[in-house]
Order: C-alpha cells, then structure tokens, then sequence
C-alpha cells in the first residue's frame, strides 16, 4: 500500500476520533466520576497555586505527578470546565500513539498501514476507548509509553548517544505522568540490555537512566515525606480487607489485576 494512503488512513483515525468523542459527551449526560473530578479539581488547583498563589492542600498532589493536571490546564482554563474539554486534549496523544506504532513498525520493516490498523485497534477496545473520553491518566499514559518504547527501539541497542538521551528524556517525563510507568519500560529495558552487544552500551544506558532520574526525581523528593509515611501506614496493616489503596491488601489486589 502507498504510503500516501496510509497518511490518508491516520488522518481518518484522528477524525473519527475527534468526531466520535464529541458525539459521546453530547450525549452522554451523567455527571463525572468521583476520579474523573478530582483530576480536574486537582488541575484547577494547581492553577490557582501557580497564577493566584493560593496554598495548595489537595491530597491527591502528593499521590499524583503533576504532569498530566498541567497539560489539561490549558482546556480547563477556557471558559466553563469540563470534561469535553479535557477529553479533546487527548487528539495530541492519539498522534503520539501513532507516532510510536509507525516508529516500532518501521524498526521491524512492517507497512506503515499495519502500524496504522494496530493504533485503530488499540484504540478501538472498549476499554481503551471509554479512558479516552474520560478525564484519567491511562489513555495519555498508554500513548506516552508506546512513544517510549518506540524511542527505545530506536536506540538500536543504544548504539545511539544521541536516541539514548531522547529515550532518557521521554522516561522522565513518562515517571512525571504517572509512577506506573516504570512497570511497563524495566522489562524492554533489561531485554535490550542483555542482548545488545554494543560497545557504547554500558555508557548510553547509564546516561539515559540518569537523564531520567534527574529529570523526574525531584518531583518525587519533593514529595518523599508522604511516601514514607505511606508505606509506614502499608506496613502497619498487612490484613486490611477490600481494595482500600491506604492499606497492603488494596496495593496488592491492583498488582493481582495487572
């Protein structure tokens, strides 16, 4: 297939899109979830800390990275907010999703339309497809990894300084959406490592992983004090029932899912 029609293919995935999330919040008229509005209070707080200089004390500031609130604050910030507005922020993270399948397609010398039919398909699952119209972590988490692995593949056994870094870079930034990120990089990561044979190797890895860390650590510093006592509270109660994220049992049911 020309690559021509695969252009006219990806643009027709970013409109339907586009199209049907709008037809989705039109009619859909349930108010949001408890999750889906705490993000955008959080959001909305963030703003009046940065521009109002108001105090900031949502407890979820400490539970979350800040990235994902700060880049739905430009939508939230247009007239009445919602979450429409934060659901169309999404198109740029659909880009970024293709953009990473045609970047892995491409290093295994696939048509650039499979790539293109493997991102519908993603986005096409019932699930993946109600996290893109909702105002949550995962969908832009989900595009932001695939980007990461895509850079990794990149790095051809980061024989590349230069791929290496940029790869180092998208890690920092992907540790700033949401912690969970690492879960999904260690693995490709050890892979690579092991099996490259590259003489750079040792150095770019180094290098990358240390781009990442410095690039995300200071917000977990930051934040440290709260991670202690958490896992404290963890350790205190081994037995607690139910999927209560303040206690052992809770963290252990969402590892069980994964």
């Amino acid at each position: 297939m020309p690559n021509r029609y695969a252009r006219i293919y990806a643009l027709t995935l970013l409109l339907l899109f586009t199209a049907s999330g709008l037809w989705w919040h039109r009619h859909d008229t349930r108010p949001s979830s408890m999750d889906e509005t705490r993000h955008m209070q959080l959001a909305i707080d963030y703003r009046n800390w940065i521009v109002h200089h108001v105090p900031l004390q949502n407890e979820w500031s400490h539970l979350y990275p800040p990235l994902y609130h700060l880049s739905i604050l430009p939508a939230l910030s247009v007239g009445v907010p919602s979450e429409t507005k934060v659901a169309m922020t999404y198109i740029f993270e659909l880009g970024l999703l293709l953009a990473g399948c045609l970047i892995l397609g491409r290093c295994a010398r696939r048509p650039d339309w499979e790539s293109i039919l493997a991102a519908y398909l993603c986005v096409s699952y019932d699930f993946v497809l109600l996290l893109s119209r909702r105002a949550l972590i995962d969908f832009p988490l989900m595009a932001w990894t695939t980007f990461s692995l895509a850079l990794l593949s990149l790095t051809d056994g980061f024989s590349s300084f230069r791929i290496s870094v940029l790869w180092g870079i998208a890690c920092g930034i992907g540790l700033l959406i949401k912690a969970p990120f690492a879960f999904f990089m260690i693995g490709p990561l050890l892979w690579i490592f092991f099996t490259s044979s590259h003489p750079e190797k040792n150095k770019n890895v180094f290098v990358s992983v240390a781009i990442a860390a410095l690039v995300s650590l200071p917000w977990y510093c930051w934040q440290s004090t709260y991670f202690l006592l958490k896992s404290l509270s963890l350790a205190a109660e081994p037995t607690a029932p139910g999927t209560d994220p303040h206690h052992l049992s809770g963290w252990l049911f969402y590892f069980h899912l994964l």
